[in-house]
C-alpha cells in the first residue's frame, strides 16, 4: 500500500511505500540494535557501514544502549576482531 506525503510547500508530494516510511523512521541507534541482536552480532566496521558513523560514534551509541540497560557483550571472532552482541534483551 502506498501513502501520499507532502513534506513542505517547497517539495512536491510524492508516493512512497509504507515499508520505505518505516525504514526511514528507524533511527541509526535502532539499526545498531538490530545488528547486535543477531546471533552473530556485529563488528564496529559492519556498524560503520550501515550507519555511516565513525568508530567513536558507534562506541558512544553502544554506551547509550548500555545506559538503557541493554546487556551488550563483546567477544573476539576468529580474526581477532571485536564482535558486539546483545547478551540479554530488555523489553521495549
Amino acid at each position: 500500500r502506498a501513502l501520499r506525503l507532502g513534506l513542505g510547500w517547497w517539495e512536491h508530494p510524492h508516493r512512497v511505500d509504507a515499508v520505505q516510511i518505516e525504514a526511514h523512521m528507524a533511527t541509526k541507534q535502532d539499526t545498531i540494535l538490530k545488528f547486535i541482536e543477531r546471533a552473530q552480532g556485529a563488528t564496529i566496521a559492519q556498524l560503520q557501514k550501515v550507519t555511516g558513523w565513525q568508530p567513536h560514534s558507534i562506541r558512544a551509541a553502544l554506551t547509550g544502549l548500555r545506559k538503557k540497560k541493554y546487556d551488550i557483550g563483546r567477544d573476539k571472532n576468529s580474526k581477532g576482531v571485536n564482535v558486539y552482541r546483545i547478551v540479554q534483551s530488555v523489553p521495549r
